[in-house]
């Protein structure tokens, strides 16, 4: 999928008002925000499918969920 944002490592869900986001890794980021390997928080999860996760304004692809998660 060519419009992926970025990769996430270490990936975790975190609950929050309206439903959940993740915390994790962050490495090729298009958008050139985030350097790699910087500790992430994504805006709120609109769906996800096996590895891709659509947020409210990125599309990752999430390489490994943390120890905690699946």
């Amino acid at each position: 999928m060519s419009n992926i944002t970025g990769r996430l490592l270490n990936a975790r869900r975190q609950p929050c008002a309206g439903g959940y986001v993740l915390t994790g890794e962050v490495y090729e980021d298009k958008l050139g925000r985030f350097h790699d390997g910087a500790e992430i928080r994504t805006s709120l999860v609109v769906s996800e499918e096996d590895c891709i996760v659509l947020t409210a304004y990125s599309i990752y692809e999430v390489e490994s969920w943390a120890a905690t998660e699946g």
